[in-house]
């Protein structure tokens, strides 16, 4: 089973399988902006990015931020995903 761990220090969330990390996403935060850089999923096939972007951007809804998907996945998703799209920055 796929866990998520967030390090708040670090604007990181891990993905976690059996204590091996199996994928992170990574983000900078500037003001009420999150900025997502990097979504990396080491094993395809199990949703792992998916997980991954949408803990990032329900973490930043529910702090009330925009967000600027630097990455193309995290873009893709919000621009299809219609409860999504207006947290968009840009």
């Amino acid at each position: 089973m796929i866990t998520l761990h967030h390090e708040l220090q670090a604007h990181t969330i891990l993905a976690m399988e059996d204590r091996i990390e199996v994928g992170n996403i990574e983000y900078e935060l500037n003001n009420n902006d999150m900025t997502i850089t990097h979504t990396r999923a080491f094993v395809e096939g199990k949703g792992i990015g998916r997980l991954l972007a949408i803990a990032a951007i329900e973490y930043a809804k529910s702090n009330g931020m925009r967000i600027i998907p630097q990455c193309s996945y995290v873009r893709a998703l919000m621009n299809k995903t219609e409860e999504y799209r207006h947290l968009i920055a840009e």
